[in-house]
């Protein structure tokens, strides 16, 4: 690609920035306010022991560690998507 050439490059899952997402386990429990039912089946509410996927993190209201995480069905359908505090996850070693 040239410097006067606009076009942009696909990403390939074999490109080097692109990984495995981490996941994490909950071990606390998430207020509703913070689960976004709408974005899944709704097929059950988030629970201690659910075993999510990290999407990206943000800095809170309030200046705290937060996060955006999914928790996938079998099927890697979507059941729901929550922002969560650092403190709510364990991180699962890869």
């Amino acid at each position: 690609m040239s410097d006067d050439d606009d076009s942009v490059e696909p990403c390939r899952a074999s490109d080097a920035s692109i990984g495995t997402p981490l996941k994490a386990r909950l071990i606390a429990d998430i207020p509703m306010q913070r689960v976004d039912m709408r974005a899944g089946d709704g097929s059950s509410r988030p629970a201690v022991g659910d075993i999510v996927e990290l999407d990206h993190g943000f800095t809170g209201p309030n200046g705290e560690s937060m996060g955006i995480v999914v928790c996938f069905n079998d099927d890697r359908s979507v059941r729901w998507v929550a922002d969560i505090m650092d403190s709510e996850i364990e991180l699962i070693p890869q």
